[in-house]
């Protein structure tokens, strides 16, 4: 089994405690350090660090705000002059803070001071638009084609700004690299994904954590689908549900949804033999649900579908996802606040994204507010796409992660009672002899 970390990085005692526990089931491992790992950071610095623990980045400010974190794009605190905007008024970093009547205040200077700019006393050759038509220290009053002139110097000049030529490929950096939410850059994750797949010693591949990166890895995948070997499974979650679906999209193939390295390390030794002894051909038991589980009566058969509600609602209706007309669609997620969950739902509905879909199976909704609240926003889907569904199914960030195949036929019975998920046909079995190494690629 080869372990890849296609999506944010991995805290190196979780990746030691799911090797463990691993191990304790008869799996060996091989441990390889790389990018992927990083080193355990203090409680502050856990704090204040944006995301979420397996599930995506803060998405938007409101949510950020909300969270007690920093909108993306200001990580430097208001007032630190590596801000880029938010340095303290008066520092000259500031850009736009300085005090009024500063020479490095630009525009916010004393009205008639000579250093104002449009404030400056008509005429004078500081003043930039208030110069003699013709002054080279104008600005766009300069004659044209003046390099002291901004957008009016020759086209092409360095000088020119917006007229200087573009810069070339070699100024750029390669596309992810630095990023600190992902293991690696785009082309170092994608060489593991591709190495590991042509490596006839590797018989499935296990995702260190999810996070976020895979989308940003499926156009460089993309030529490769269809070389890859059909009978070698791709095993994750959460983030990896992007390369469940463009996999299954562009070639047919399912994977297991399934706990990452980092998952393992949060079951229980049980919960992780359990996981393990379904994707081996053991005991796949249906899922059971209370009345209480119920949000809409009725039975329904087909392939299941979905995963990450975040992922898959970005994915849902593009050229990496799968038709969803006729399947059963799963979806959990973690750390959404209620309005994101809904917002997400309603977006689907309103894409049609549901349209032929037989029944909906919601798994944990992990640290996303009040679970009455949740409950209410799942229901209000369930009615509006008019089609059974159950809620509380075990699988997710918690600690329930019940694998399940992508493609599988399943059939949902639903009723007053309470409901049952049968898994009509199993995904194929892991070939996992005691003892098989399992070689991690970061």
């Amino acid at each position: 089994m080869g372990l890849f970390g296609p999506s944010g990085p991995a805290a190196e005692e979780d990746v030691v405690r799911g090797k463990a526990i691993l191990s304790a089931l008869g799996v060996g491992t091989s441990y390889v350090p790389g990018a992927a790992v990083k080193p355990p950071e203090s409680p502050e610095a856990a704090q204040a660090a944006p995301g979420m623990d397996g599930g995506e980045p803060v998405s938007d400010p409101d949510s950020a705000a909300e969270r007690g974190g920093r909108p993306p794009g200001s990580a430097s605190p208001y007032g630190d002059p590596a801000s880029g905007r938010g340095g303290p008024y008066g520092d000259p970093a500031s850009g736009r803070g300085g005090p009024y009547g500063d020479p490095a205040s630009g525009s916010v200077s004393h009205y008639g001071a000579p250093a104002s700019g449009p404030g400056a006393p008509y005429g004078a050759p500081a003043s930039g638009p208030g110069a003699p038509y013709g002054d080279p220290a104008s600005g766009p009053g300069a004659p044209y084609g003046d390099p002291a002139s901004g957008p009016g110097a020759p086209y092409g000049d360095p000088a020119s700004g917006p007229g200087a030529p573009p810069p070339g490929p070699a100024a750029l950096p390669r596309p992810g690299e630095g990023r600190s939410y992902l293991a690696g850059s785009d082309e170092t994750r994608l060489m593991g994904i591709l190495e590991m797949m042509d490596n006839p010693g590797v018989s499935e591949l296990l995702a260190v954590r999810g996070g976020f990166g895979a989308m940003r890895l499926l156009r460089g995948l993309a030529p490769f689908w269809h070389v890859f070997p059909r009978n070698k499974p791709l095993l994750g979650f959460s983030d990896v549900t992007a390369l469940h679906l463009a996999r299954l999209r562009a070639t047919g193939v399912g994977g297991w949804h399934a706990p990452n390295l980092t998952a393992f390390a949060r079951l229980t030794p049980d919960e992780a033999g359990r996981a393990l002894n379904v994707m081996k051909g053991g005991d796949f038991r249906p899922w059971e649900f209370g009345s209480g589980d119920v949000l809409s009566p009725g039975t329904a058969e087909g392939p299941l579908l979905g995963g990450n509600l975040t992922v898959f609602s970005s994915m849902a209706g593009s050229n990496y996802c799968p038709d969803t007309e006729g399947t059963i669609i799963l979806l959990e997620d973690v750390n959404e606040l209620p309005y994101s969950v809904d917002r997400m739902l309603t977006s689907l509905l309103l894409r049609r994204a549901f349209k032929g879909v037989k029944a909906l199976v919601f798994g944990e909704f992990t640290d996303c507010g009040d679970p009455a609240e949740i409950r209410a926003i799942l229901a209000e889907c369930a009615a509006a796409a008019g089609i059974p569904a159950v809620m509380n199914a075990p699988f997710g960030h918690g600690e329930r992660c019940s694998p399940w195949f992508y493609g599988e036929k399943g059939r949902l019975t639903a009723g007053r009672r309470g409901a049952a998920l049968e898994f009509l046909w199993r995904g194929p079995s892991l070939d996992i002899p005691d003892g098989f190494p399992v070689e991690m690629l970061l």
